[in-house]
C-alpha cells in the first residue's frame, strides 16, 4: 500500500465521513446509518483506510459468539466492507484485512465471519483466507401442510429471550451468535416489509412480504410452529423458506478462524436482509 495511506481505527469526529463512505457503495438511508452507529459502532470496532484524514476504505467488526459444541469461541462479524469507488484496484482492502486479523488475534478473537454481498466476492475472500461455513436452501412451504391451528401468541424478542432460543436449541451448533449491540442494530431496527414473529419457549422467524411472495429467511426453533405463527401474520398461502442446508448446497457465510478454532461446516447464521 502507498505511504500516502493510513490504516487506523477513526476518531468518533470523522463518523460523518464514513458514513458518506458507506454511502457510497449501499443504499441505506441517513436514518438507518445513524442507529447503526449510535448502536452498534466504537472507534475500536471499526478499522479505515485515509487518505490526509478522509476514510477511502473501511470494515466493521460487529461483537458475535460463535457456538460449537456447547463452547462459546469471540468473534466479529466483518460487515459493510467498502472501498471508494475512485479508490478501487489499489489493493486497499488487502492491506485492511491483514491489519485486521492482527488486531482480531491481539484481542484473541477466535473466528471472523462475513457475507459476500456479490458472488464474485467468494473468490476474493478465499484468496485472503476465508472458508466457506455457512449454507441455505430454499424450500416452498404450503400452509395445507400443517396441522397446527390454534392461534399462536407472539411477544417481543428481546436479547435475553435470543440468547436463550439459541442455547436451548443446541442442533442447530454451529451458530453465530450476536452480541447485545449488534443485535439492536439488526433486530430493533427492523422495518418496512420485515417482520419477527417470537414465540416464548419455542423460537422466533424473521420474514418479509411482498406483493408477489412470503419469504422466511431466518427461523430458530420449533420449524413447524414458527412457520405457522408467520402464517397467521400473512393472508398468503404458502412460504419460500429460506433454511440451513447442508456443504453441498449454496454457500451463503465465510469464516476466517484464528489460532486453534476449530473448523466450521455447517454453521447457523441469519439476518439475511442486513447484508
Amino acid at each position: 500500500m502507498e505511504k500516502s495511506f493510513e490504516i487506523r481505527f477513526p476518531l468518533e469526529s470523522e463518523y460523518e465521513k464514513l458514513k458518506a463512505l458507506w454511502q457510497t457503495a449501499f443504499d441505506d438511508t441517513k436514518e438507518s446509518l445513524d442507529f447503526f452507529f449510535k448502536n452498534s459502532v466504537s472507534p475500536q470496532r471499526v478499522l479505515a483506510v485515509f487518505e490526509e484524514g478522509k476514510p477511502v476504505s473501511a470494515l466493521y467488526m460487529l461483537e458475535s459468539d460463535i457456538l460449537i459444541s456447547g463452547k462459546t469461541y469471540s468473534a466479529y462479524y466483518i460487515y459493510a466492507v467498502c472501498t471508494h469507488p475512485d479508490y478501487r484496484g489499489k489493493g486497499l482492502m488487502k492491506s485492511l484485512f491483514e491489519e485486521l486479523f492482527k488486531v482480531a488475534e491481539s484481542r484473541k478473537i477466535a473466528y471472523l465471519f462475513l457475507v459476500p454481498e456479490e458472488e464474485y466476492l467468494f473468490g476474493i475472500y478465499k484468496n485472503l483466507g476465508f472458508k466457506n461455513g455457512f449454507f441455505y436452501s430454499y424450500e416452498r412451504v404450503f400452509k395445507k401442510d400443517f396441522n397446527i391451528t390454534k392461534n399462536i401468541e407472539n411477544t417481543k424478542l428481546t436479547y435475553e429471550a435470543y440468547r436463550k432460543c439459541i442455547f436451548e436449541n443446541p442442533k442447530e451448533n454451529p451458530v453465530a451468535i450476536l452480541k447485545e449491540s449488534t443485535f439492536k442494530s439488526f433486530f430493533n431496527s427492523v422495518s418496512g416489509e420485515v417482520k419477527i414473529v417470537f414465540v416464548e419457549n419455542e423460537g422466533y422467524a424473521l420474514f418479509e412480504e411482498t406483493e408477489e411472495q412470503l419469504t422466511v429467511f431466518e427461523l430458530f426453533g420449533n420449524e413447524n410452529l414458527l412457520l405457522n405463527a408467520v402464517f397467521q401474520n400473512t393472508e398468503k398461502e404458502k412460504i419460500i423458506y429460506r433454511k440451513k442446508a447442508d456443504k453441498n448446497a449454496i454457500p451463503y457465510g465465510m469464516y476466517y478462524k484464528l489460532n486453534d478454532a476449530p473448523e466450521i461446516e455447517n454453521g447457523f447464521f441469519g439476518i439475511s436482509y442486513a447484508t
